[in-house]
């Protein structure tokens, strides 16, 4: 028996679909995130389709592919911006154009209770799109201290991130206190302490971009 009638969840189809990974450790993004999906062309506003996130970094955007796109021809296309946000990261937004060859209706068997249901379909769908977001650049405050002396501070050491790009010079101000913003986004930075009175210190700082920002000691000899 061919069936035809069915209810609407088996109705829907996965349009866009894919995964929100951190650019550091290629690993989901755990933290919450907002998806929005809009048309390009202004005056944008939402492509009105289902969304459903999954706490393993995956999202796909769905709907009823009989009503929920345009069936397109010849060279039109149908332009859309997924824009993705999380705390701690930078929001990225991605260009997404379907084509009248993504759009193509057709249909698609399911076997159901031992009965095969034809369901209508874009057989080319879904798209596949992997997002990856950038952590925001971290700042790194601290002091200068004497090794011989944690007590007491140096002022007018100089302060400089070396690698994996160069941030700085700053200087410690009379209570050895300095700051650096904007450093590299990076999972480790190396940082350069010196003074003419001291002999220069290098040293790898592992960042934690669970705080926006980091505390580092330094001491001179």
């Amino acid at each position: 028996m061919t069936l035809r009638a069915v209810d609407a969840v088996l109705t829907r189809q996965v349009f866009i679909t894919g995964t929100i990974q951190d650019s550091l450790s290629a690993q989901p993004i755990l933290d919450p995130t907002v998806i929005s999906l809009r048309f390009q062309a202004a005056p944008q506003r939402p492509y009105p389709l289902y969304l459903r996130k999954t706490s393993d970094g995956n999202y796909a955007f769905f709907g009823n592919p009989s009503a929920d796109l345009p069936i397109l021809s010849g060279a039109e296309t149908l332009n859309l911006e997924l824009t993705v946000s999380s705390a701690r990261y930078q929001t990225i937004t991605v260009s997404i154009s379907l084509g009248s060859a993504d759009t193509a209706p057709g249909e698609i068997t399911r076997v159901i209770d031992n009965q095969t249901v034809i369901l209508p379909a874009r057989p080319a769908l879904p798209r596949v799109v992997n997002v990856v977001l950038t952590p925001v650049p971290l700042t790194l405050i601290g002091r200068v201290l004497r090794a011989d002396d944690l007590n007491t501070a140096i002022a007018g050491a100089t302060i400089t991130v070396t690698a994996p790009a160069v941030v700085g010079p700053v200087t410690s101000n009379s209570q050895g206190n300095f700051t650096l913003a904007n450093l590299p986004v990076a999972e480790e930075i190396t940082v350069s302490v010196s003074h003419v009175d001291f002999s220069p210190l290098n040293t790898t700082i592992r960042l934690d971009y669970r705080q926006p920002v980091n505390e580092q000691y330094f001491s001179l000899t």
